[in-house]
């Protein structure tokens, strides 16, 4: 039965879902993105009253009159979610229990409970005094920031706050690397993997390659195919691949670019597609591995200028480990690997193929006229430092 505390919710909520969205829009489509992220706003500040009840819940016992075996399997079979789900809601309501910055800002929808998440992982004992002193930071990141960067500065803050630790988590993810492969009573095979980060990056990317490949010829034959199927017919090609090569040929060589002269990529160890890893998780490549330097004096520096159309070489990839990510102006984090360099200014208008005149763009921002962001050419490159 609702009580007091929640008086009024249902009834709001009651009049939004009676509403007629066409005659309440129309074609008002600013209207409706803004009524949707108000709507997620709302979500983090139920998500914050829910951690508070939750965290009550859990350690009056509040559970365990019905002489249930513990607090996440009467969660789970009250709230009707899975077991994994209400563990999640309990450890949220425990940790920002003692994270007040946290808890504050999504009590007042300014960060998302997917964030708190993020946060509470880093907030573990070994480093709870030093997290107490950087979490006003750390939700300052959060009110700005996109997913995918903010991921990247929470792992790269793990590490500096406890740089043994994350060589040891390292080495407990490389420990727990596994391959399974089965069959199913219908005779399909179905495949599952834990991967390292540097293993995992080198499927992935190789994975995602393929089936590039095989979209391009999708689009030439007119062939149907969802980009799951793809994966799976460029899974079964780097099997067929591997059968077919040559005993001791050669395998690619990694590439291991160091960042040199500017001081915000001091601390930068994170694979191509954006993964922070340790630099012990380096060690074992380096053995086999090409090593690049990279020397910036800043973000802006232009490395060389050409005449040609494209960018190319050493200019390319300059571009590419200064950016890092698409840089179109909506947010858009496709990394490098599956970018094009685009001109800022048009080569057209300007003639000229530089760091300064280059950014990375990804194919549907880069190709496609109604994506692509019109540029101006006053603007220069919005870099990225890694």
């Amino acid at each position: 039965m609702e009580t007091r505390l929640l008086e009024g919710l249902d009834a709001a909520i009651d009049v939004a879902l009676a509403a007629d969205l066409d005659r309440h829009f129309g074609d008002d489509d600013q209207q409706l993105r803004d009524d949707l992220w108000a709507l997620q706003r709302h979500k983090a500040r139920v998500a914050a009253l829910e951690a508070r009840l939750i965290d009550r819940y859990r350690t009056r016992s509040a559970w365990a009159g019905d002489r249930s075996r513990s607090a996440t399997a009467a969660l789970a079979r009250d709230a009707r979610i899975s077991p994994a789900k209400a563990k999640a809601l309990l450890a949220r309501g425990r940790k920002l229990s003692t994270m007040p910055a946290s808890a504050a800002a999504l009590a007042a929808g300014e960060i998302s409970a997917e964030q708190v998440d993020l946060l509470s992982r880093a907030n573990q004992p070994w480093r709870d005094a030093v997290f107490a002193e950087h979490e006003t930071s750390l939700v300052g990141h959060c009110r700005r920031m996109r997913w995918r960067p903010l991921r990247q500065v929470v792992d790269y803050w793990c590490q500096g706050a406890d740089s043994i630790a994350a060589e040891d988590g390292a080495a407990v993810l490389e420990h727990r690397r596994a391959a399974s492969i089965g069959s199913t009573l219908d005779g399909e095979t179905v495949l599952r993997a834990n991967l390292p980060a540097v293993g995992g990056a080198a499927i992935s990317g190789e994975l995602a390659r393929l089936e590039r490949i095989l979209y391009l010829d999708d689009q030439r034959t007119r062939r149907d195919r969802t980009i799951r199927q793809r994966r799976a017919d460029a899974l079964v090609q780097m099997a067929l691949r591997s059968r077919a090569s040559v005993p001791g040929g050669l395998k690619p060589r990694p590439l291991i670019s160091i960042l040199v002269g500017e001081d915000s990529f001091r601390r930068t160890c994170e694979l191509a597609e954006g993964s922070v890893i340790t630099p012990g998780q380096l060690v074992p490549l380096l053995g086999d591995a090409d090593i690049e330097r990279i020397v910036f004096d800043g973000p802006d520096r232009v490395l060389s200028v050409s005449k040609k159309r494209r960018f190319a070489g050493a200019l390319r990839r300059a571009v590419e480990v200064r950016d890092r990510h698409c840089q179109h102006p909506s947010g858009c984090d496709e990394p490098a690997s599956n970018c094009d360099v685009d001109h800022i200014e048009p080569w057209p208008i300007s003639r000229r193929t530089s760091q300064v005149n280059g950014r990375l763009e990804c194919r549907p921002h880069n190709r496609d006229p109604a994506k692509h962001d019109p540029g101006d050419g006053l603007a220069g490159p919005s870099p990225r430092a890694p």
